[in-house]
């Protein structure tokens, strides 16, 4: 089955949104590396933040969420739900240049590691 990604932006970020597979994906440039100690999660402390829109986007269309992590091949997969209820677990919302950004403990826990070649599908 061939995928159909339609671009999206939400506050200025760009994504692709998969409608019949129910995925949203997008990229992070780099990590948030304080973000356990500031929202005292403990070990491990990196954190990965998508904006407002986009996580409400994505959970009121049930989806998963796909994200590639600075220039590592890697792709990692995660449910809109899950980063949802993280967010509200902890109350892990950043504000950046005026931005919300919901913040998600980025390990195993809440992500499954994905074959790199399935992003560019």
């Amino acid at each position: 089955m061939e995928m159909r990604w339609v671009k999206l932006v939400f506050a200025g970020e760009e994504f692709e949104f998969e409608p019949r597979l129910k995925i949203l994906k997008f990229h992070i440039r780099e990590p948030f590396y304080s973000a356990g100690k500031q929202f005292g999660w403990g070990k491990p402390t990196v954190g990965l933040g998508i904006n407002y829109d986009a996580l409400t986007f994505a959970v009121s269309h049930n989806a998963k969420i796909w994200v590639k992590v600075g220039a590592s091949p890697k792709i990692y997969e995660i449910s809109a739900k899950t980063w949802l209820d993280f967010v509200r677990r902890f109350k892990s919302i950043d504000k950046h240049t005026g931005i919300a950004l919901y913040v998600v403990q980025w390990s195993e826990k809440y992500f499954k590691t994905l074959s790199p070649e399935i992003y560019s599908a």
